[in-house]
């Protein structure tokens, strides 16, 4: 019987790291503070924290996380509560996920791998289109609309009109 080889490497539950860490595919079930480059991906599970820079073709967020993402895929799940700057090429977040910072998807192409896609749009999750990548000038989301204030007439000018149209 051959067992495929994995690459994966468990940070674990209790566990308390810093530092930088390289290699292909990382779940964080603990603590990390510092760098992690990545070719494959980073999940930080549900109950931990991650406070630095990841580099990584998919980064998967359901704890913790404060710093900067540069990945190709970016998936925030329902306990997720990330802050900083995010770099990526798709970004699905589920209800329930929190999410403070910048969000850069035109910059996204900057992991290489077989996953690797060339289209810098966000998907939504559940599978539908990519969204055409956008300029990156700041642009207003909406016009502010104009206020419109309410006539009022004085008492005295609606009685007056009252009593002249009132048939005699």
């Amino acid at each position: 019987m051959v067992i495929p080889q994995q690459d994966l490497t468990v940070l674990a539950s209790g566990c308390a790291v810093s530092g930088r860490v390289a290699g292909r595919d990382l779940d964080v079930l603990g603590q990390f503070d510092g760098e992690l480059e990545l070719s494959g991906r980073v999940h930080v599970a549900a109950g931990s924290r991650v406070k630095g820079r990841v580099r990584a073709n998919l980064v998967e967020i359901d704890g913790e996380f404060e710093g900067e993402v540069r990945t190709e895929t970016l998936r925030l799940g329902v306990g997720a509560s990330a802050r900083g700057k995010f770099f990526a090429g798709r970004i699905a977040i589920v209800d329930g996920a929190r999410l403070e910072g910048d969000v850069n998807p035109s910059e996204g192409g900057v992991v290489t791998g077989p996953s690797s896609s060339s289209n810098g749009g966000v998907t939504p999750s559940g599978g539908a289109r990519p969204i055409p990548k956008t300029s990156t000038e700041d642009k207003p989301i909406a016009k502010p609309m104009a206020e419109e204030k309410p006539v009022v007439k004085p008492a005295a000018e609606e009685k007056a009109t009252s009593e002249a149209v009132a048939p005699a």
